[in-house]
């Protein structure tokens, strides 16, 4: 009986094109000829490989090289600079690459923009005509999903690069340099943009970025020019995410390069410490995102909390000229609604950050699976004694154990999985759980129970403790998170015993 595979819109024959091959030679014993095969087939075949798994195949015959060009294309890598605009001229108009540019789904951007002589002297810290040749080209690519930025640099200019590709829905920025700078004239041309007009910004051909004339932000005083002026600072300085990036259903952001004269050398610092309008954390704010993957840092913190307040006109956070006294800032509001999977990612915990984190996610309407992974933890005995972390929806968590207990009162019905980086409580754990193995199942729950009832009594003894820095408040704080431990860990050992 023949079997059909389904792939892309089209039916494939599979085992007829396999018995018709294996026919071909009077001797079965007889190697088969994969000619025969129709292309059809490979092609199917090929379309569930990986691009590894690709070039290695590519390398077994001629026909096969042939027919795996067009895969081989569907994700693309530009890392050197040299490669890279060789590449993005393939696939310009006219190009060899032209007529596949409807085949691309992924592009990785890996590349540092440094501008080098031929002895490899640095000329430019930043190659802007790179950089908009590289931001252009991804404009051509119809049919892109996945878009990957590592170690490179974003501006505010990505925002409308990113509205010019509706096709795409999943969006990564890694450890990227963000720089703060009006758009420039050569990426304003490609999007069908008017650049300003004279008197107010000088273009400045070094850094191909627009300056304050005398480096003073006067309004114009003729009313057409002042008018014209102040349409295209709103439109350069203002971009709704909610609205233009409604397409983008998934986000990975791991913005955690600090502030520093020597961190991103020889880029300027990187400016993502900095509250600014148009700052990458305004694309939580895009309201159909499904999946979010978020490296939270203290920095990520502060600059939230303080865009997610009512600013008003503040000169110092908008980065930005603003000579006409324009509400150009607009609060950051993360909803979050349509979130179903969360991968929250937090190096070091501590009070306030658990705060943020829940400011961060307070206003989801909808449960998402959550997967916390946490470094380390800077709270006391007396914070895990008494705070409280309200993230609901935790099914996996990795980290150390005692936060685990804070989020059972969230995500007691959710945890599915707990992983500790901690040797020590691991220690712990599996040495408890060799002993209970000699006890009966039933001498499990009642010292489940009774773990229970003594958390519950200590916490209420702990109340006229609370402020005391005696060593019997110690002890007591000491003896609650003790409890809260054993009452984490008992019911995950319990489940496995019963499922035996």
């Amino acid at each position: 009986m023949a079997s059909k595979g389904k792939g892309k819109g089209r039916e494939v024959n599979i085992s007829l094109a396999i018995q018709r091959s294996a026919t071909t030679g009077k001797n079965r014993d007889e190697v088969y000829d994969i000619d025969v095969v129709p292309d059809d087939v490979w092609l199917f075949l090929f379309d569930y490989l990986t691009t590894p798994d690709l070039n290695s195949v590519s390398k077994v015959s001629k026909k096969f090289y042939a027919l795996t060009q067009r895969p081989l294309l569907r994700e693309l890598t530009w890392a050197k600079a040299t490669g890279a605009q060789r590449n993005v001229e393939d696939w310009g108009d006219g190009g060899t690459l032209e007529s596949f540019r409807g085949v691309v789904r992924k592009v990785n951007v890996k590349l540092s923009y440094k501008k080098v002589n031929q002895h490899s002297a640095l000329v430019l810290a930043v190659d802007w005509e790179l950089y908009d040749s590289i931001h252009h080209r991804l404009l051509s690519f119809t049919n892109l999903r996945s878009l990957e930025l590592t170690n490179t640099i974003i501006t505010p200019a990505l925002y409308q690069v990113l509205e010019g590709i509706p096709s795409l829905r999943e969006l990564g920025i890694f450890r990227c340099t963000f720089i703060w700078t009006y758009i420039y004239f050569p990426l304003l041309s490609n999007l069908g943009r008017q650049a300003p007009g004279p008197g107010l910004f000088v273009y400045n051909t070094n850094n191909r970025t627009f300056q304050h004339q005398h480096g003073i932000a006067r309004a114009p005083s003729d009313p057409a020019q002042r008018a014209a002026h102040q349409t295209w600072l709103l439109d350069n300085t203002t971009f709704d995410f909610a609205s233009r990036l409604s397409h983008i259903t998934s986000l990975s952001l791991k913005c955690n390069r600090y502030s520093s004269d020597t961190d991103d050398l020889p880029y300027p610092p990187s400016e993502i410490s900095r509250p600014a309008i148009l700052h990458p954390l305004y694309l939580l704010s895009i309201p159909s995102l499904t999946t979010l993957t978020l490296t939270w840092t203290p920095t990520l913190a502060q600059v939230f909390d303080v865009l997610s307040k009512n600013q008003g006109v503040n000169a110092t956070m908008l980065y930005a000229a603003n000579p006409f006294n324009l509400a150009l800032f607009t609060p950051l509001l993360a909803p979050l609604a349509h979130l179903r999977h969360l991968t929250l990612v937090v190096d070091d915990l501590s009070r306030e950050m658990m705060e943020s984190i829940v400011q961060l996610l307070g206003h989801r309407t909808h449960p998402a699976r959550v997967h916390l992974k946490v470094g380390k933890h800077t709270l006391t005995e007396q914070n895990i004694g008494t705070a409280q972390f309200r993230l609901g929806g935790v099914y996996r968590y990795e980290g150390p154990l005692p936060i685990a207990s804070l989020l059972m009162a969230e995500s007691a019905g959710s945890m599915e999985e707990v992983c500790m980086n901690e040797a020590s409580v691991v220690l712990v754990v599996l040495e408890t759980a060799i002993r209970v193995a000699a006890y009966q199942y039933h001498r499990l729950n009642q010292m489940v129970l009774t773990t229970t009832c003594v958390c519950d009594l200590v916490d209420c003894w702990k109340v006229s403790f609370w402020g005391k820095k005696d060593e019997k408040s110690a002890n007591l704080f000491s003896l609650s998170n003790t409890f809260r431990l054993f009452r984490t860990v008992y019911p995950y050992i319990a489940r496995e015993y019963k499922s035996c």
